[in-house]
């Protein structure tokens, strides 16, 4: 199928579902004239991707299967190149629109995996879920760690090196540090020394943290669990690498040493799935604040919490995920009212936003005019970018209601080292707040108070 008709089904499709019009920005293409459109409709409809009803064109059942698959790869591509290669809006907007042209349905599959299953794009829009998404689970052990994580004595084998200079990554090469090479650490004090085959090397902490590595169980050297790990790691890179790599040449990255670098790491990341692997971050839960501690930090002290779950439906699903730029899996939303001597205090929503890897478990107070209160942060579970729990960065928050941008760099400063949790607690909050009224929480609690 030519790609100008793809890209006309992406955009019947997020007109469809989104309400949102793409025909004038077909993923950076020029606008259509009516008679290009007109062809391309024609064109569509002989394949049995689009029919007129009414005067109006709509996506068939084929084609909301081509288009749905299309924008899901585009948006896993964005997520690929904004958060793991870190490359800016236009560079992994153009590498994102060819990618979903080219990605097969398990290629994406994978990718979503190494992703920890995002529900958004880099823009808020939401992610389709695949048949990965429903079917994950968590896991508590991380797979894939820095080599300075291990302890003295712990053998594990090379998934991928990122070094900032690729002079350094043809040293360590040389030293037999490469992906599939077998290591183990001698020593942390006094310097950090590491076994890589006959040699040992001394190296700085910061080196050792560009490596990244995959524990091995002990096993008796050269014993068959060894041979069984390095041979997992290399089958599964040339798994991956068939699958992608005429993919990768394709691709226009203005800064070709940080390109590679950060290429190899995604290509060693994606080989562990390729083999079998799953790729969750180490988990380092941490629980700050109980649902209750989180309202009454919020609200004040209270004597009265009613929890009032609000079901959502189709209408309210599509509007929360539209205005707010984040996914609404929930069948029902909870908040709390909290009242003292019979005074209503407000109401708090707590929720989760996925994080990088992990869900965030936050609170926001909500007032009786719908502006924000407050925010609280109750449970982190990501081995960095926690410094969104600091009041510095929550307290930009207060105020703000659900007409307020809330987007990061916008009235909300990012954190630096901690983009993807800045951005999802603001998805969050925007979330709590378009909730807030789209589900007439206001209403009820007036309603409550009226009836007692």
């Amino acid at each position: 199928m030519k790609r100008a008709i793809e890209h006309l089904l992406i955009a019947l499709w997020v007109e469809e579902r989104e309400g949102e019009s793409r025909d004038a920005e077909l993923h950076g293409q020029e606008a259509l004239t009516p008679d290009d459109r007109a062809a391309l409709l024609a064109e569509a409809s002989s394949a049995g991707c689009a029919a007129c009803l009414n005067g109006e064109w709509r996506l068939t059942e084929e084609g909301e299967r081509i288009a749905r698959a299309l924008v899901r790869r585009h948006r896993l591509a964005e997520r690929l190149f904004s958060d793991v290669l870190e490359l800016p809006e236009e560079e992994f907007e153009l590498s994102a629109c060819r990618f979903e042209h080219m990605l097969s349905e398990r290629a994406a599959d994978r990718i979503c995996t190494l992703l920890a299953h995002p529900t958004t794009c880099p823009h808020g829009r939401p992610v389709p879920p695949g048949d990965c998404c429903h079917a994950r689970s968590r896991a508590v052990e991380a797979i894939v760690e820095r080599l300075p994580d291990l302890s003295a004595g712990d053998e594990a084998v090379v998934v991928f090196v990122t070094p900032t200079a690729t002079t350094r990554l043809e040293k360590l090469g040389a030293l037999g540090i490469s992906a599939g090479s077998m290591v183990r650490l001698v020593q942390r004090q006094p310097s950090f020394v590491i076994e890589a085959g006959e040699t040992e090397v001394a190296l700085e902490e910061s080196v050792g943290r560009d490596i990244f590595v995959s524990r091995v169980a002990a096993a008796p050297r050269g014993g068959s669990e060894r041979r069984g790990v390095r041979a997992s790691v290399r089958r599964g890179l040339g798994i991956v690498r068939g699958t992608l790599g005429g993919l990768l040449g394709g691709l226009v990255i203005a800064a070709a040493a940080a390109a590679a670098r950060s290429l190899a790491l995604v290509i060693a990341s994606l080989s562990l799935f390729a083999a079998g692997a799953a790729f969750p971050a180490r988990v380092s839960a941490q629980q700050f604040l109980t649902e209750e501690q989180a309202v009454e930090r919020i609200l004040g002290s209270y004597d009265e919490l009613i929890a009032r779950e609000f079901p959502v439906s189709e209408s309210q699903r599509s509007l929360i995920a539209k205005e707010a730029g984040s996914a609404v899996p929930e069948e029902r939303l909870t908040f709390l009212m909290a009242r003292r001597a019979g005074k209503p205090l407000g109401w708090v929503y707590v929720g989760d936003v996925q994080g990088l890897y992990e869900p965030i478990t936050y609170a926001v107070g909500i007032g009786e005019g719908g502006q924000v209160k407050d925010v609280e942060v109750l449970v982190y579970r990501e081995s960095r970018g926690g410094e969104v729990r600091r009041r510095r960065f929550l307290n930009q928050y207060r105020g703000k209601d659900a007409d307020s941008p809330l987007r990061l760099d916008d009235d909300v400063l990012n954190i630096t080292g901690a983009t993807v949790s800045s951005r999802a607690l603001t998805y969050g909050v925007k979330k709590a707040l378009v909730a807030f009224h789209a589900l007439g929480v206001a209403a009820a609690q007036d309603a409550a108070l009226s009836s007692e």
